[in-house]
């Protein structure tokens, strides 16, 4: 049995893999699929999402190890695997004196075929691998290969996009004023809602101030919904995007204005037929 050697940019590696703060979490949905999908479309018994540790590989996913979570780095197939840029195969594990000796091979769960697809960040360090094997010798066809290739890409899109979401959630309750005022905004539109709701199932009554009210209200939610949009700290836009948004603004302005100078007039002149706009 050989080691592999460390991988060349080890330490930024291992910085990388801490930063996703995903070692030693609970399985995710996301990525038992993925492992289930790589062991049916390959037609194996045994697939692992692996991440290379500095002294262990650990499992974030795993089918067909029952029970284990992690196995010491010098035992791993996948320490030989994230040193290169493609899918690594070993057909026969008993033919190839790097693995012949492996205590995985000799023992549970006898590994006898490995195929790993590196798990590549952005940012270029290779973490671990996307892994397939089986207790018997085969060959990987190229079309699992691409299969295999393809699933690993998808990978490294749910880790990062784990990692966004949870640096997204820490932005927001970092703010709390914000987080806050948000919350108020949300609740004074539930408010406004309810009040328009019961507004055009009541009695009118007295005409100007039913008209005033509704006036009143709609401009409400108008400046509510522009006040809600200022708060929400979405992710960056692009230039087209961010022209709309600042002209759907513009129009919400306008139908605030509107709408309160409507309610004004409704008030000054009870007798005057003033029209009712919705938003």
């Amino acid at each position: 049995m050989k080691s592999a050697q460390l991988r060349g940019n080890e330490e930024a590696t291992l910085t990388a893999l801490l930063g996703l703060e995903i070692l030693d979490t609970a399985p995710e949905p996301e990525f038992d699929a993925l492992v289930h999908a790589a062991a049916a479309v390959c037609g194996v018994p045994m697939a692992l999402i692996s991440l290379i540790d500095r002294e262990r590989q650990w499992f974030k996913a795993n089918i067909g190890l029952n029970g284990t979570s992690q196995t010491a780095r010098e035992v791993s197939f996948c320490a030989h695997a994230v040193l290169s840029d493609t899918v690594f195969v070993v057909e026969d594990t008993t033919k190839d004196s790097r693995f012949a000796g492996n205590p995985l091979v000799l023992g549970e769960p006898h590994i006898r075929f490995y195929a790993g697809a590196p798990l590549r960040l952005s940012s270029g360090e290779r973490i671990g691998t996307l892994c397939i094997m089986d207790s018997a010798p085969r060959t990987l066809i190229e079309a699992d290969r691409s299969a295999l290739e393809r699933l690993a890409v998808a990978v490294v899109r749910a880790l990062e996009g784990r990692l966004a979401v949870r640096e997204l959630s820490r932005s927001r309750s970092s703010a709390p004023q914000a987080s806050a005022a948000q919350g108020s905004v949300d609740r004074a539109l539930r408010n406004v809602d309810h009040a328009m709701k019961h507004l055009f199932t009541a009695d009118a009554g007295d005409r100007a101030k039913h008209n005033a009210m509704h006036f009143c209200l709609t401009s409400t939610v108008a400046l509510l919904g522009i006040t809600h949009k200022l708060l929400d700290p979405d992710a960056p836009l692009t230039p087209l995007q961010r022209e709309a948004a600042w002209k759907q603004l513009s129009e919400d302005t306008k139908v605030a204005g509107r709408s309160a100078y409507r309610a004004a007039l409704a008030l000054a002149d009870p007798h005057a037929d003033h029209e009712m706009v919705r938003g």
